[in-house]
């Protein structure tokens, strides 16, 4: 089975009228074109292999992408694939081969070496090519990578075929790994901001939520030269530039009923 653009369509989200639409999801399809037919020098080690890779030790498989989006990426030297983006991924795996005996052989999808699932398929005849197909639900990070390895039980050569494919597709937004999200000067009231770093936020000191007032309020101290819990918590400052070139901290403030924007220390 490979992922076509125009059977699957864009994933579109529902939202408020003029929000806009969804983009399609991540995905990436990626199907072997050519029947392996001998492994050379290296028949009969029962090694285990990477399925799609191009540089795999006595195969050489040429490929075709189907269908990607950036967020995914292949390397077809290493068989590898990518993710850019952390979340629920539903890999699928079709596998036809040709077997040169009857015998038993492990198709494996793995993230970062690591083993994730194994499928075991028996095959009763060398003639026909061998096809199965095995799925699983993996919950990533960003940057993990994903290879599908195949191994036979020592007595046999596996030959992947025409048709072979891997289908890769992020499915929710989760993110990888169930790991925690983390809080950096966590204080009551404070305003969070991205940190940069994957599933860690920053409470900022001197933007502060007054629920309590129903109002957001910020402070500076001149003394500081930077942003600082004091004061009357009267206004909010920030820097700009002004029409000179000049780096200044401007102050947006209420005065006597009006908003007002003025230099700090006017």
């Amino acid at each position: 089975m490979a992922l076509n653009r125009r059977s699957l369509g864009n994933v579109q989200q529902a939202g408020a009228p003029g929000r806009p639409k969804g983009k399609q999801n991540n995905f990436i399809s990626v199907t072997q074109t050519n029947d392996i037919t001998t492994l050379g020098s290296d028949a009969g080690d029962g090694a285990e292999r990477v399925l799609l890779k191009t540089a795999e030790v006595g195969t050489t498989p040429t490929l075709t992408t189907n269908n990607s989006t950036s967020n995914i990426t292949f390397a077809a030297a290493a068989g590898t694939f990518t993710v850019a983006r952390g979340g629920d991924y539903f890999v699928t795996v079709t596998f036809i081969c040709k077997v040169s005996a009857a015998s038993q052989y492990d198709v494996r999808i793995k993230v970062d070496g690591s083993l994730k699932h194994t499928k075991r398929v028996g095959t009763t005849t060398a003639s026909d090519p061998d096809e199965s197909t095995t799925s699983v639900i993996l919950s990533l990070d960003s940057g993990d990578v994903i290879t599908v390895t195949y191994e036979d039980d020592g007595t046999v050569d596996i030959l992947p075929n025409t048709g072979t494919t891997i289908n890769i597709m992020r499915i929710g937004n989760v993110a990888g790994g169930g790991g925690p999200l983390i809080i950096q000067n966590n204080t009551d009231g404070y305003i969070l901001k991205a940190t940069g770093n994957s599933r860690t936020l920053e409470g900022m000191n001197g933007l502060t939520d007054l629920s309590a007032n129903s109002r957001v309020s910020g402070s500076w101290a001149e003394g500081q030269g930077n942003q600082g819990v004091i004061g009357d918590f009267s206004a909010i400052y920030f820097d700009g530039i002004d029409a000179m070139g000049i780096k200044k901290r401007y102050q947006l403030a209420i005065t006597g009923g009006i908003l007002q924007t003025k230099e700090a220390g006017e």
